[in-house]
């Protein structure tokens, strides 16, 4: 039910804000519930912000200080903290971005850009060095053992061995904590996302500031486990397309399976959709930073997705076993689906080691906004202190409010992120839709505040 991922604040330029915590919690206070709880999971870094307090308020003491002793000092984390000021910027790694010319244009080289500081310990803080990761690896494949099974190793010089946690923790951490209807494409542990494949069980987490990157992936049965870290914009997928290779060729080299070939998605034959059928897919459907429009052709749908600044179309018609299919994309079937009582699109991907499911959107129902947020519409800028790390926050938003689809579009106008509007009181309205991601971006809080909006925990003032 918190309201919305809130990044205002959460990571800052050149130095820390130690006032972001007391921030965030009193912005928290004062948001209404979005959902009820157990109705839909949603990743959210304030929740472990939230989790932060809690420890702290259970156990009386900072929590740096008690994941010092309790964690990073059994794994023989040394170098580890989640406070992050504590390491000399002469012992950090640089973050680089492409460096832009007088005329606005990439040069093709690269800037060193300053210092990060992730004012949220609990979502992203940790400082490490490559020895302490290896151990905290070890670890996790040891079955929360530092050395494995009980044997000792050398660690840094000096014997490590001890159990840092109880098995049957672990397995709590590594088991499905959601089995919600709407949440079959998710499969999350306690914080770690787990995945079935030619692999067997996996699990791992991606992490990210502006500039920095990581993945962590662990095959437990077989105790291989891998960790990449980059320092660059753009980052992120190098680091998710390394760490999944490496953990691939580890196992072949352990095991002697390989990777099978790609999957083939199922083509029963075709179908004559019903009236009812037709009349039931059609709408808009809200997706993760977009929505698609599907229209009736005929015996075919028209769905147009609309993301960014680019506008894709594609023709399906109806199979037998009721999915639907595309020439466009022969890896690509849609289904329409009432799950939960929700009614959303549903995809199945083939062209991997095996065929995906995720949500791609929710229907959007009719609605009617209030006259004053009609009235409201039009564009809107903010000033942020030079401190905040920008890339995280959109510097403009626009609000266009009508009956048929209400949008915040947040972002440069030539390549806006969308946002579909609803639930509207006089005052706020929250974002609306579902996605593979679960409910991320989802619910997030917009209220109007005199003649601004209030977005995230940052205000925006009218463009005149």
């Amino acid at each position: 039910g918190v309201p919305g991922d809130i990044f205002y604040g959460l990571i800052t330029m050149k130095k820390p804000d130690r006032n972001f915590h007391q921030w965030l919690m009193g912005t928290l206070a004062n948001m209404p519930p979005e959902r009820r709880v157990n109705t839909l999971w949603a990743y959210n870094n304030s929740g472990y912000v939230l989790l932060q307090a809690l420890v702290e308020n259970v156990t009386g003491k900072p929590y740096a200080d008690r994941t010092a002793r309790t964690l990073f000092g059994r794994m023989d984390m040394r170098s580890s903290s989640f406070d992050d000021t504590l390491a000399p910027s002469r012992t950090m790694t640089r973050n680089y971005s492409p460096a832009v010319g007088p005329d606005g244009q990439p040069t093709g080289d690269m800037k060193a850009d300053p210092r990060e500081y992730v004012n949220g310990w609990t979502a992203g803080s940790i400082l490490s060095s490559a020895q302490d990761m290896a151990n905290y690896l070890r670890t996790l494949v040891g079955g929360g053992t530092l050395a494995g099974k009980g044997t000792s190793a050398s660690v840094g010089g000096r014997s490590a061995e001890g159990r840092v946690l109880k098995e049957r923790t672990l397995r709590r951490m590594t088991t499905a904590q959601t089995d919600l209807a709407i949440d079959e494409q998710v499969h999350i542990g306690l914080s770690w996302f787990l995945k079935d494949s030619w692999l067997g069980r996996t699990f791992g987490h991606d992490g990210a500031t502006t500039r920095n990157f990581s993945m962590l992936q662990i095959q437990p049965e077989q105790r291989l486990g891998v960790f990449v870290s980059t320092n660059t914009v753009g980052g992120s997928a190098v680091a998710d397309a390394i760490a999944s290779r490496a953990l691939e060729l580890a196992f072949t080299a352990k095991t002697g399976v390989t990777k099978p070939p790609p999957v083939s998605l199922p083509d029963p034959g075709p179908r004559t959709p019903t009236d009812v059928e037709l009349r039931e897919a059609e709408g808009i459907y809200a997706g993760y930073v977009g929505y698609s429009t599907v229209i009736v052709d005929g015996d075919s749908l028209q769905l147009s997705l609309v993301k960014g600044g680019d506008v894709t179309n594609a023709t399906f018609t109806q199979m037998s076993d009721k999915w639907w299919r595309t020439d466009a994309d022969p890896n690509l079937q849609i289904a329409f689906q009432t799950i939960a009582g929700r009614r959303v699109v549903v995809a199945r991907n083939g062209g991997g080691t095996e065929v995906n499911r995720q949500i791609l959107g929710e229907k959007v129902p009719p609605q009617s906004p209030p006259r004053r947020w009609r009235a409201a519409a039009g564009d809107y800028q903010v000033t942020l202190k030079p401190k905040f790390a920008t890339d995280l926050i959109p510097t403009q938003l626009r609000l266009k409010v009508s009956p048929g689809l209400s949008l915040l579009e947040l972002g440069p106008t030539e390549s806006p992120e969308r946002q579909v509007l609803r639930r509207f009181s006089s005052d706020h309205a929250f974002t609306f839709g579902l996605s593979g991601a679960g409910g991320r971006r989802k619910g997030d809080i917009v209220w109007l505040k005199g003649d601004r909006i209030e977005y995230m925990g940052v205000t925006y003032t009218p463009v005149r």
